[in-house]
Formats: C-alpha cells, sequence, structure tokens
C-alpha cells in the first residue's frame, strides 16, 4: 500500500516559526522565566514569533476580538505570553496581516481587532516565516532552531549535530536553560534528543540507545515522523520500532485482525500540548485509537482498502453524517464505540458509525488527522484555552461543543479491518 503523497513535507524548507512555536511551548511547558537569563538575551525574536504563532492559533477561525484588555489576559494566563509582550506579538500579527483593523487607545494599549488568520497551517508558518526574518535573529537563536528541527525526526548523537565545533558548547548552554535539547550520557558518547516527543519514559532513552544502533532508531523515528501509524512488520525496521515501543519511546496501538492476529502501528506523537500528556491524556489515547484503525483499514483491508485515511475522517466531521456503512462495521470500530469516540447504526444490514459530537471527540479527530497529514500536532500543539469567549466574538456560524466527561480507556482492541469508505 503507498503512503500517502502529502508526506513529502521533510523534503521542504524548514518552517523556523514552527519549531519557534514548539520553543514557545517547551519554555511554558517548563515554566521557564522567558524574560531573563540566557532566554531572555539570546531568544528575543524566536520567542516574539513563537508567541505570535501561539496567539494565532488561538485565535484561528474567530472574527472579532471585542475587548483587547480580555484577550491580553487570557493570552497571559493561559498562553504564556507576558503583558509586557503581547502589544509586539499584536504588531507581529499585523504585520503578517493575521489582525486588521485594530483599534488601540490613547497609551497604544489594543482595544479590538479582527482576526484574518489563515486556515491552512503550511500558510500560516511560511508567512510568520518571513516575519521572522524580519526579526532579525541572531546566530545563535536560528542555529538552535535548526538542531531543534533536526531532532524533531529523532535523536542524534551530539558530536554529530550540524553545529560549528566552538558553538556547541553555548548552543547546549542556551538549549538546556530553554529546556529545548535535553543531552543524555552513554557509556562512549552524548546522545542529544528533543523534548517535546510524547516519551512515556524519557529517562530511559540512553539506555535505549545504547542497546540499539542510533542512526537505525534516528532511521525509524524519521519514517513514523513522515508516515504515523506505520505498521510494524517482520524486518530490520520493525525490530527496532517494537524495541522503541517496548521502551515507551514511540507509542504501538494494537489492532485485532479477522484471524484475532494483533498489528501494532508506530506513532511518535510530537509537538503536543503537555496537558494531552497529563490531565487531558484521554484525548490523546483517543487520537492514537483513531489512526491505528484507519491505518488497520488501509493496510490489511482484506479484499478491499480504506483508500484515504483523511478523507474517511473529514467525511466522520461532517454534523450528522454517517460513514463506512459495511457488515464488518461493528467488529472493525468496536473499540471506538467504547471509547465513546463514535455511535453504531441500529440497522442490521451494512451498520455505518457517526461521531458523538462532543469537543474531546473532535479533538481528538483533529488530532489523529494532524498526524496522517502533518506528522505532528498543529490543531492542539497549543494548550486549551478556557474563558476565551469572554473577550473573542464569533460568528453564527460558528459554535462551541460542550466538553464531556471522559471515560477510562477499556482493554478492548480494535477488530476486523474489513470496513472503510471505499
Amino acid at each position: 500500500m503507498p503512503h500517502d503523497s502529502v508526506q513529502q513535507r521533510r523534503s521542504g524548507p524548514l518552517l523556523a516559526s514552527l519549531r519557534a512555536h514548539d520553543l514557545h511551548q517547551g519554555l511554558q511547558a517548563a515554566d521557564v522565566d522567558r524574560g531573563s537569563g540566557l532566554v531572555g538575551q539570546e531568544l528575543e525574536a524566536t520567542q516574539t514569533i513563537g508567541m505570535a504563532a501561539a496567539l494565532a492559533t488561538a485565535i484561528k477561525g474567530l472574527d472579532i476580538v471585542a475587548d483587547g484588555s480580555d484577550l491580553r489576559r487570557v493570552a497571559n494566563q493561559q498562553l504564556d505570553i507576558p503583558t509586557w509582550a503581547f502589544d509586539k506579538v499584536i504588531r507581529v500579527l499585523e504585520e503578517a496581516e493575521y489582525v486588521r483593523n485594530v483599534d488601540r487607545d490613547s497609551v497604544g494599549h489594543v482595544q479590538r481587532l479582527y482576526e484574518t488568520v489563515p486556515e491552512d497551517f503550511g500558510t500560516l508558518y511560511r508567512t510568520l516565516d518571513q516575519v521572522y526574518d524580519d526579526q532579525r535573529p541572531g546566530e545563535l537563536e536560528r542555529t538552535l532552531i535548526a538542531v531543534i528541527d533536526d531532532l524533531s525526526q529523532g535523536p542524534r548523537w551530539v558530536d554529530e549535530l550540524d553545529v560549528d565545533p566552538t558553538a556547541i558548547a553555548p548552543l547546549l548552554e542556551i538549549a538546556d536553560a530553554a529546556a529545548a535539547i535535553i543531552v543524555a550520557h552513554t557509556d562512549n558518547r552524548d546522545v542529544a534528543y528533543s523534548p517535546y516527543f510524547a516519551y512515556e519514559h524519557p529517562d530511559d532513552v540512553a539506555q535505549v540507545v545504547s542497546d540499539l544502533d542510533l542512526d537505525q532508531v534516528r532511521r525509524v523515528f524519521a519514517k513514523v515522523r513522515d508516515y504515523q501509524g506505520l505498521p510494524i512488520l517482520s524486518d530490520d525496521t520493525g525490530a527496532v520500532a517494537n524495541g522503541l515501543v517496548a521502551a515507551g519511546l514511540m507509542a504501538g496501538p494494537g489492532v485485532a485482525g479477522l484471524a484475532g492476529d494483533l498489528q501494532t502501528f508506530a506513532i511518535a506523537p510530537y509537538g503536543l500540548a503537555s496537558e494531552l500528556l497529563t490531565i487531558r491524556k484521554p484525548v490523546l489515547d483517543k487520537a492514537l485509537a483513531i489512526v491505528a484503525s484507519v491505518r488497520m483499514g488501509q493496510h490489511f483491508g482484506g479484499l478491499t482498502h480504506l483508500r484515504n485515511p483523511h478523507a474517511f475522517l473529514a467525511a466522520l466531521t461532517i454534523k450528522d453524517r454517517w460513514v463506512g456503512a459495511h457488515e464488518s462495521t461493528p467488529r472493525q470500530y468496536a473499540a471506538l464505540c467504547d471509547l465513546g469516540i463514535v455511535r453504531l447504526d441500529a440497522r442490521p444490514f451494512r451498520p455505518a458509525i457517526q461521531l458523538i459530537d462532543t469537543r474531546d471527540n473532535q479533538e481528538a479527530i483533529g488530532l489523529a488527522r494532524d498526524l496522517l497529514v502533518h506528522g505532528e500536532a498543529m490543531t492542539l500543539k497549543a494548550p486549551s484555552v478556557k474563558g476565551i469567549e469572554a473577550a473573542l466574538y464569533r460568528s453564527p456560524i460558528q459554535t462551541v461543543r460542550p466538553a464531556r466527561r471522559r471515560k477510562p480507556l477499556p482493554r478492548k482492541t480494535i477488530s476486523d479491518p474489513d470496513i472503510a469508505t471505499r
């Protein structure tokens, strides 16, 4: 089964603003003082663009900010954009033409604005890249962003980083201060890896790379990042992937097939908001189950295969839409029914499934689609913003979906791949 054509993104240019967004997210999760020390002195331009990306993604899809002071408060309390940086961030978004008609008071504080953030994330970050260049980031900043991007494809030996040897020490010093790169010590060499992966056991990275060939580990990480939900087969790649799953460095949800055999799929979640690893982990678990389910149908669908997982999930998000009508639907999506993600049609012949329209389920579908298309979180890169409705006006065609009580994950696995939009 051929891989999705969208997996050409790694051949394109570095999206510096995307990695600046990662850095902003990491600073927030690690509770780093962003205004002082090395972080404040050396990463001003990168922090500004990271904050701009965070605010842009938070207000994307809304129309009018009716109260700028409330938005300033929300940005400070929930997006970790200090009040002293807020007006500068708004000016960056104006330069990118992501906000317009900004009303300010006599001292320059934002009172009201319209947002025009593009829906497409590629466009969003490419435009911010141009603004980032205008901010004239220093050489150390640019090098840090390049190394963050490099490590987003997997760990690398420190002495093999594409960095001038004389710059390694200051780079790692500022990376440590910003909690952007972690260096693990093995018996012979140091290995650098990204804290932005959703490692279940991050302290085991050094041991894993000691037991496995790091070049192979990196190749497998790159493959999985380029094709989330990669089937783990009985080959060299599969052996390394199994080792990474067993060590908790990758997720490996298993899906039961028609014959009862368990097929596992390697997923390396990257760029998640920290709350998706803690209090909102059920959303991540749902997304992983969704990815595994559609990859099963795509690769091991029996006589028929799921042709386009992303299109299938897009159809599933349409309000009141029933999809995947097939005799084996009850078995194929049994676990998703148990997780409260979908409901099963009651008709006995060729039943279909329908999304249970809750905030958690919409976010899980969105994260699954991000992983399939982009290889990392986009829509859920930032923490969920609570209370933002007080600061923002939504047009009548937009709705706010109520959150529902989360259910614990069942032990049951998904079965029968012979289903999908065909």
